[in-house]
């Protein structure tokens, strides 16, 4: 039998992580580091494409993760175990937040810290790798921040295309709304489009 060597050509590719779900969007980028979403994937080759990660301080963190979820690191020294708690990582490395829930969800393998490479965290909007033109990477389910209190709200498909039609289209403001997948076909004036009809309001 004829084994399958899996190359393809490495693509890069842009996420806004504003408004999103860390865990969330860490493993939907992990597949994309991993190369899990390519047919050509083979598990001791590295053909994973680039992710660039903007505006990584406006992450959001659901219930009392903020204050509850620690991260641990030791100096080496004797005594040298120092722990703080995620809002105060955002505030002096909000980078190293994603890059950490990336890092986890990754094969513990010798490609691993090959493949992390391919993760580009920027805390801002702005980033330095438009030369290679990133394109913008698109989450095929749109799942909202659980409440504080309450069961996890995941909103399909077919109920946020429903959404604009729930409201007078003459009294929204459609620069706040976002049309991702979409066929282009008559939406409404200053709505954006990306590929699927999926409404989303900005946050």
């Amino acid at each position: 039998m004829q084994k399958f060597m899996g190359k393809s050509p490495v693509a890069w590719h842009v996420v806004d992580a504003k408004g999103l779900v860390l865990g969330r969007l860490a493993s939907k980028v992990a597949q994309v580091i991993n190369g899990k979403n390519k047919v050509t994937f083979t598990p001791h080759l590295n053909n994973s494409d680039h992710v660039v990660i903007v505006n990584a301080r406006h992450v959001v963190l659901t219930g009392r993760k903020w204050d509850q979820k620690l991260y641990r690191h030791h100096t080496g020294y004797p005594g040298g175990l120092k722990e703080e708690p995620a809002k105060k990582l955002i505030e002096r490395r909000p980078e190293e937040l994603l890059r950490q829930a990336v890092w986890g969800m990754l094969p513990d393998n010798t490609l691993r810290r090959d493949k992390i490479t391919r993760l580009h965290i920027f805390a801002d909007g702005e980033h330095e790798y438009a030369a290679q033109k990133p394109e913008p990477l698109v989450f095929r389910e749109i799942v909202e921040p659980r409440p504080t209190s309450g069961r996890k709200r995941t909103l399909t498909t077919a109920e946020k295309i429903k959404q604009p039609e729930e409201v007078d289209p003459a009294t929204v403001n459609w620069s706040e709304w976002e049309v991702v997948f979409s066929d282009e076909a008559e939406l409404p004036k200053g709505a954006k489009v990306t590929s699927e009809t999926v409404w989303t309001k900005q946050k």
